[in-house]
Protein backbone atom coordinates (compact mmCIF):
# COMPACT_ATOMS: atom_id res chain seq x y z
CA UNK A 1 0.00 0.00 0.00
CA UNK A 2 1.19 3.23 -0.97
CA UNK A 3 0.17 6.88 0.96
CA UNK A 4 1.66 9.96 -1.08
CA UNK A 5 2.81 12.83 1.41
CA UNK A 6 2.90 16.37 -0.22
CA UNK A 7 5.28 18.54 1.33
CA UNK A 8 5.62 21.62 -0.71
CA UNK A 9 3.85 23.94 -2.65
CA UNK A 10 2.84 21.11 -5.98
CA UNK A 11 2.11 24.13 -8.38
CA UNK A 12 6.02 24.83 -8.25
CA UNK A 13 6.88 21.08 -7.41
CA UNK A 14 5.14 19.83 -10.40
CA UNK A 15 5.74 22.62 -13.27
CA UNK A 16 8.15 20.45 -14.81
CA UNK A 17 6.44 19.10 -17.74
CA UNK A 18 8.14 15.27 -16.60
CA UNK A 19 7.27 15.66 -13.39
CA UNK A 20 3.93 16.44 -13.93
CA UNK A 21 3.49 13.55 -16.42
CA UNK A 22 4.54 10.86 -13.51
CA UNK A 23 2.44 12.55 -11.12
CA UNK A 24 -0.39 12.03 -13.23
CA UNK A 25 -0.01 8.90 -14.52
CA UNK A 26 1.18 7.42 -10.81
CA UNK A 27 -0.77 9.60 -8.16
CA UNK A 28 -3.94 7.65 -9.17
CA UNK A 29 -2.81 4.41 -8.27
CA UNK A 30 -1.89 5.25 -4.78
CA UNK A 31 -4.00 4.24 -1.88
CA UNK A 32 -4.21 7.24 0.14
CA UNK A 33 -2.83 10.97 0.49
CA UNK A 34 -1.49 12.86 3.06
CA UNK A 35 -1.30 16.87 2.54
CA UNK A 36 -0.33 19.76 4.62
CA UNK A 37 -2.95 22.44 3.70
CA UNK A 38 -6.06 23.00 1.68
CA UNK A 39 -5.08 24.64 -1.36
CA UNK A 40 -2.71 21.63 -1.75
CA UNK A 41 -5.11 19.19 -1.27
CA UNK A 42 -7.74 21.51 -4.01
CA UNK A 43 -4.75 21.02 -6.47
CA UNK A 44 -5.07 17.12 -6.57
CA UNK A 45 -8.97 17.23 -6.21
CA UNK A 46 -9.28 15.91 -9.62
CA UNK A 47 -6.60 13.66 -10.39
CA UNK A 48 -6.59 11.64 -7.44
CA UNK A 49 -9.15 8.74 -7.03
CA UNK A 50 -9.15 8.61 -2.82
CA UNK A 51 -10.12 9.95 0.15
CA UNK A 52 -7.39 12.19 1.65
CA UNK A 53 -6.16 14.11 5.11
CA UNK A 54 -4.26 17.16 6.04
CA UNK A 55 -1.99 16.98 8.48
CA UNK A 56 -0.18 19.54 9.84
CA UNK A 57 3.46 19.24 10.40
CA UNK A 58 4.61 18.02 14.60
CA UNK A 59 6.67 20.66 16.43
CA UNK A 60 10.09 19.44 17.64
CA UNK A 61 9.72 18.70 21.40
CA UNK A 62 13.29 20.59 21.96
CA UNK A 63 11.14 23.95 20.96
CA UNK A 64 8.35 23.39 23.36
CA UNK A 65 9.28 25.62 26.00
CA UNK A 66 7.76 28.16 28.34
CA UNK A 67 7.99 31.73 26.26
CA UNK A 68 11.15 34.32 26.95
CA UNK A 69 10.01 36.91 29.47
CA UNK A 70 13.22 39.04 29.68
CA UNK A 71 14.64 41.99 27.36
CA UNK A 72 15.02 40.45 23.78
CA UNK A 73 18.07 40.36 22.61
CA UNK A 74 18.36 43.58 19.50
CA UNK A 75 18.26 40.81 16.20
CA UNK A 76 15.91 39.94 13.53
CA UNK A 77 16.39 36.03 12.94
CA UNK A 78 15.37 33.79 9.75
CA UNK A 79 16.46 30.40 9.26
CA UNK A 80 16.29 28.21 5.94
CA UNK A 81 18.05 27.08 2.85
CA UNK A 82 19.66 29.56 0.87
CA UNK A 83 17.84 29.30 -2.18
CA UNK A 84 15.27 31.27 -4.28
CA UNK A 85 12.48 29.78 -2.98
CA UNK A 86 13.64 31.40 1.22
CA UNK A 87 13.57 34.86 -0.70
CA UNK A 88 16.52 36.02 1.52
CA UNK A 89 17.82 38.74 -0.79
CA UNK A 90 14.21 40.25 -0.41
CA UNK A 91 14.60 40.32 3.40
CA UNK A 92 18.63 41.28 3.47
CA UNK A 93 16.91 44.36 1.26
CA UNK A 94 14.45 45.52 3.40
CA UNK A 95 16.65 44.92 6.65
CA UNK A 96 18.79 47.89 4.95
CA UNK A 97 15.58 50.16 4.79
CA UNK A 98 14.53 50.31 8.31
CA UNK A 99 14.27 53.37 10.25
CA UNK A 100 17.75 54.76 12.02
CA UNK A 101 16.54 54.69 15.00
CA UNK A 102 16.92 50.42 14.50
CA UNK A 103 20.53 50.30 13.72
CA UNK A 104 21.45 48.29 16.73
CA UNK A 105 19.71 45.52 15.40
CA UNK A 106 21.38 42.67 13.92
CA UNK A 107 19.74 40.54 11.13
CA UNK A 108 20.78 36.76 11.73
CA UNK A 109 20.35 34.01 9.22
CA UNK A 110 20.65 30.50 10.01
CA UNK A 111 21.49 28.13 7.44
CA UNK A 112 22.91 27.35 3.99
CA UNK A 113 22.78 27.17 0.64
CA UNK A 114 23.48 27.70 -3.35
CA UNK A 115 23.20 31.48 -2.81
CA UNK A 116 25.01 32.22 -0.12
CA UNK A 117 27.93 34.08 -2.50
CA UNK A 118 24.99 36.38 -3.62
CA UNK A 119 23.80 36.89 0.05
CA UNK A 120 27.45 38.14 1.30
CA UNK A 121 27.91 40.02 -1.75
CA UNK A 122 24.33 42.20 -0.97
CA UNK A 123 25.40 42.61 2.03
CA UNK A 124 28.74 44.48 0.88
CA UNK A 125 27.13 46.25 -1.70
CA UNK A 126 24.81 47.89 1.46
CA UNK A 127 27.56 48.32 3.86
CA UNK A 128 26.07 46.14 6.37
CA UNK A 129 28.77 43.37 6.96
CA UNK A 130 28.79 44.43 10.75
CA UNK A 131 24.80 44.11 10.95
CA UNK A 132 23.97 40.97 9.08
CA UNK A 133 24.77 37.51 10.23
CA UNK A 134 25.11 34.15 8.25
CA UNK A 135 25.88 31.32 11.82
CA UNK A 136 25.78 28.65 9.21
CA UNK A 137 23.44 25.38 10.27
CA UNK A 138 23.42 24.93 13.89
CA UNK A 139 22.29 22.42 16.11
CA UNK A 140 21.25 24.24 19.15
CA UNK A 141 19.05 26.63 16.85
CA UNK A 142 16.42 26.58 19.65
CA UNK A 143 18.37 28.02 22.38
CA UNK A 144 20.24 30.40 19.97
CA UNK A 145 16.91 31.96 18.55
CA UNK A 146 15.10 32.12 21.90
CA UNK A 147 15.59 35.59 22.76
CA UNK A 148 15.41 36.70 19.50
CA UNK A 149 12.98 40.16 19.53
CA UNK A 150 11.40 39.00 15.77
CA UNK A 151 11.41 36.02 13.37
CA UNK A 152 10.58 36.51 9.81
CA UNK A 153 9.97 34.23 7.05
CA UNK A 154 9.74 36.11 3.77
CA UNK A 155 9.56 32.74 1.32
CA UNK A 156 7.33 32.85 -2.60
CA UNK A 157 6.14 29.68 -1.57
CA UNK A 158 6.01 27.14 1.47
CA UNK A 159 4.42 24.11 2.50
CA UNK A 160 3.66 24.13 6.13
CA UNK A 161 7.20 25.70 7.55
CA UNK A 162 8.95 24.42 10.12
CA UNK A 163 11.16 27.26 11.23
CA UNK A 164 8.00 28.91 11.59
CA UNK A 165 6.37 26.66 13.76
CA UNK A 166 9.29 26.31 15.79
CA UNK A 167 9.83 30.18 16.34
CA UNK A 168 5.97 30.44 17.48
CA UNK A 169 6.21 27.37 19.76
CA UNK A 170 8.99 28.99 21.76
CA UNK A 171 6.45 32.58 21.76
CA UNK A 172 8.89 34.63 19.39
CA UNK A 173 6.51 37.28 17.54
CA UNK A 174 6.58 36.12 14.17
CA UNK A 175 6.38 37.64 10.48
CA UNK A 176 5.60 35.87 7.32
CA UNK A 177 4.75 36.03 3.98
CA UNK A 178 1.09 35.15 2.76
CA UNK A 179 2.52 32.54 0.88
CA UNK A 180 1.32 29.59 -1.33
CA UNK A 181 0.33 26.97 -0.72
CA UNK A 182 -1.44 28.56 2.38
CA UNK A 183 0.76 27.09 5.86
CA UNK A 184 1.78 30.35 7.06
CA UNK A 185 -2.11 31.65 6.94
CA UNK A 186 -3.05 28.23 8.31
CA UNK A 187 -0.54 29.31 11.47
CA UNK A 188 -1.03 32.33 11.99
CA UNK A 189 -3.85 34.46 12.84
CA UNK A 190 -3.30 38.10 11.43
CA UNK A 191 -2.30 40.63 14.39
CA UNK A 192 -3.29 37.68 16.73
CA UNK A 193 -0.21 35.46 16.75
CA UNK A 194 1.71 36.97 14.48
CA UNK A 195 1.66 39.07 10.52
CA UNK A 196 0.98 38.36 7.50
CA UNK A 197 2.26 40.38 4.75
CA UNK A 198 2.39 39.81 0.92
CA UNK A 199 5.28 38.26 -0.50
CA UNK A 200 7.51 40.42 -2.19
CA UNK A 201 6.31 43.71 -0.63
CA UNK A 202 9.11 45.64 1.24
CA UNK A 203 6.93 48.36 2.38
CA UNK A 204 4.58 45.79 4.02
CA UNK A 205 7.50 43.94 5.68
CA UNK A 206 9.42 46.92 6.62
CA UNK A 207 6.59 48.38 8.50
CA UNK A 208 5.53 44.85 10.34
CA UNK A 209 8.87 44.27 11.55
CA UNK A 210 9.04 48.06 12.83
CA UNK A 211 5.90 47.84 14.44
CA UNK A 212 6.87 44.70 16.27
CA UNK A 213 10.22 46.35 17.34
CA UNK A 214 8.18 49.69 18.41
CA UNK A 215 5.83 48.15 20.80
CA UNK A 216 6.85 45.97 23.05
CA UNK A 217 3.54 45.22 25.09
CA UNK A 218 2.10 44.55 20.92
CA UNK A 219 5.70 41.89 20.66
CA UNK A 220 4.60 40.09 23.91
CA UNK A 221 0.83 39.52 23.01
CA UNK A 222 1.66 38.13 19.82
CA UNK A 223 4.22 36.08 21.06
CA UNK A 224 2.21 34.82 24.29
CA UNK A 225 -0.71 34.03 21.12
CA UNK A 226 1.75 32.52 19.00
CA UNK A 227 3.36 30.07 21.72
CA UNK A 228 -0.42 28.43 21.73
CA UNK A 229 0.68 26.40 18.61
CA UNK A 230 2.52 23.87 21.24
CA UNK A 231 -0.81 22.05 21.62
CA UNK A 232 -2.10 22.46 18.27
CA UNK A 233 1.23 20.91 16.79
CA UNK A 234 2.21 18.25 19.72
CA UNK A 235 3.89 15.77 18.30
CA UNK A 236 1.81 12.98 19.95
CA UNK A 237 -1.33 14.72 18.63
CA UNK A 238 -0.35 15.05 14.84
CA UNK A 239 1.76 10.98 15.50
CA UNK A 240 -1.87 10.17 16.10
CA UNK A 241 -3.63 11.73 13.31
CA UNK A 242 -0.95 9.84 11.11
CA UNK A 243 -2.14 6.88 12.69
CA UNK A 244 -5.74 6.79 12.20
CA UNK A 245 -5.04 7.60 8.48
CA UNK A 246 -2.92 4.77 8.13
CA UNK A 247 -5.34 2.05 10.17
CA UNK A 248 -8.24 3.85 7.81
CA UNK A 249 -6.23 3.18 4.32
CA UNK A 250 -5.16 -0.24 5.33
CA UNK A 251 -8.86 -1.08 6.54
CA UNK A 252 -10.31 -0.05 3.11
CA UNK A 253 -8.01 -1.72 1.09
CA UNK A 254 -8.76 -4.70 3.02
CA UNK A 255 -12.88 -4.40 2.37
CA UNK A 256 -12.06 -3.68 -1.12
CA UNK A 257 -9.89 -6.20 -1.64
CA UNK A 258 -12.55 -8.98 -0.47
Amino acid sequence: KVIVSVRNDPKIEYSSGIYEFLMKKLYPRASGFVFQTKQAQDYFKNIINCESEIIPNPINSLFIKNSFEGIRRKEIVSVGRFTEQKNFLELIETFSLLSPEFNEYKLVIYGDGELRSRMEKLVKSLNLENRVVFPGVVDDLYNRIYESAVFVLPSIYEGMPNSLMEAMALGLPVISTDCPCGGPKMLIENNVSGKLVQVNNRVELKEAIEEILRNEDFAKILGKNASRISEKMNPQKINKQWENYIINVLNREEKYEK
